[in-house]
């Protein structure tokens, strides 16, 4: 006797993650993250500004190792919708660079 095999509801419907169907589009964006666990939200002249939720902070869409050098920051591999917004980590959450902490 065979056990019934379970699908996910997914496969019942026949839902593809193929662009063609309307699957979501996702960006590859980069972040600052400090040895305390912060986040770079601004930096401007009056100074620099710290989150620890990764939703506010600052993404660049090209690893900023200058910046991080300056900050002795890790730059983190994030994923976010087209609009910016819903940002997750990858899980292969490797910094970029190693940063140095003094």
């Amino acid at each position: 006797m065979s056990l019934p095999v379970l699908l996910p509801s997914s496969a019942l419907t026949g839902a593809s993650l193929s662009p063609e169907v309307g699957a979501p589009s996702f960006l590859k964006r980069y972040v600052l993250r400090f040895r305390n666990g912060a986040f770079l939200h601004a930096y401007k002249d009056d100074g620099i500004y710290f989150v620890f939720d990764l939703q506010r902070a600052c993404l660049f869409a090209t690893p900023p190792s200058f910046v991080a050098d300056i900050f002795h920051a890790e730059i983190l591999i994030v994923l976010t919708d087209t609009s910016g917004r819903n940002v997750r980590r990858t899980l292969l959450d490797r910094p970029v660079t190693s940063g140095v902490y003094l």
